[in-house]
């Protein structure tokens, strides 16, 4: 065998392991786009399914967002309702007559007294000359209605029509928002 043919075969034989390995190499550079296409894949899926989830998330927050709102809204306009229905109530109140205003207040009287012995009664002007009392009447202008006191002055009662109006508004609003809604 003479050197040349020597020399051919070993550069026949490092051509063909140098064209395994490129062979290798681009089998394995195949491999690894594949992967990576793969993994880009798989990543994706995963950030769309992180993205729908999250906007389904937020949607859902603004949906009890807004259903919280209209709730707030309803309920506010449900109590401005019902502060006009008080608001009518007490303009009915300040509109009404003096006579009219003069038998609720003998209608108190009569009422109290079962209770205590009126000793004093503190009324506005056109209630005072109207009450049928025995006891003590004194005008004020600075009440509307009237205040009625034990002979002793440790009992009174406050049938002013603001006060009258004040627990008439805490003690039935409930029963006015359920009738009214």
């Amino acid at each position: 065998m003479s050197l040349d043919t020597v020399k051919q075969e070993i550069m026949d034989e490092a051509e063909q392991q140098a064209a395994d390995i490129i062979d290798d190499a681009e089998a394995e550079a195949e491999q690894i786009k594949e992967d990576a296409r793969d993994d880009a894949q798989q990543i994706k899926e995963e950030i769309t399914s992180e993205a729908h989830d999250e906007a389904e998330a937020y949607r859902k927050e603004k949906i009890a967002t807004a259903k919280r709102e209209a709730k707030q809204t309803k309920l506010k306009a449900k109590q401005e309702l019902i502060e006009k229905a008080f608001d009518q109530l007490e303009d009915r109140i300040q509109a009404m007559p003096d006579d009219e205003r003069a038998t609720l207040a003998n209608q108190a009287l009569v009422a109290v007294e079962d209770d205590i012995d009126i000793g004093r009664i503190e009324a506005s002007p056109a209630i005072a000359d109207a009450l049928e009392t025995d006891a003590e009447v004194v005008a004020n202008e600075e009440i509307d209605g009237l205040i009625i006191e034990n002979t002793d002055g440790t009992v009174s009662y406050d049938y002013t029509f603001r006060t009258l109006l004040d627990e008439i508004r805490s003690k039935h609003r409930k029963d006015l928002a359920d009738r009214l809604f």
